[in-house]
């Protein structure tokens, strides 16, 4: 039995290769609701892609080790990023059946992208805090002058 995961990545697989993405190196994606793993293999397709920018609006999205590896193993050509997350405050822990897991803050993640392997492709992560919201930013915009 196939997962959804599992069909949607024979979607994407097949019909990206065919259609369009070997002509395309620039990408503006807003993502309201997909889960992370789907816009990974989206992304995985993309291999001649040079800029990226990205608006999305969950807190799985701060997990640098995922983006480190697509950079690593099919974003090779990117030279232009302009990552945002914008979450919504307050940060809390979720509790899902049979687990609990601790959400990385903002502040942790603007850490995390703020090291060698973000700072070695030019990208500069910083936090931007609002009443409400919270916006992590990545991108080569925030490199100081």
């Amino acid at each position: 039995m196939f997962s959804l995961a599992d069909i949607w990545s024979q979607t994407i697989r097949g019909s990206l290769k065919k259609n369009f993405s070997l002509r395309l190196n620039s990408l503006k994606l807003v993502i309201d609701s997909i889960r992370f793993e789907y816009l990974l293999l989206l992304l995985h397709e993309l291999k001649q892609l040079r800029a990226l920018w990205l608006l999305l609006n969950h807190h799985e999205y701060m997990d640098t080790e995922k983006w480190e590896n697509l950079f690593q193993t099919s974003l090779l050509e990117l030279d232009r990023l302009d990552l945002t997350i914008a979450l919504t405050k307050p940060f809390l822990s979720v509790n899902t059946p049979g687990q609990f897991m601790m959400l990385s803050t903002p502040h942790l993640a603007c850490t995390k992208f703020n090291t060698k392997f973000w700072f070695d492709r030019g990208w500069r992560a910083k936090l931007d805090e609002y009443d409400h919201c919270v916006r992590l930013t990545v991108s080569n915009y925030t490199m100081p002058k």
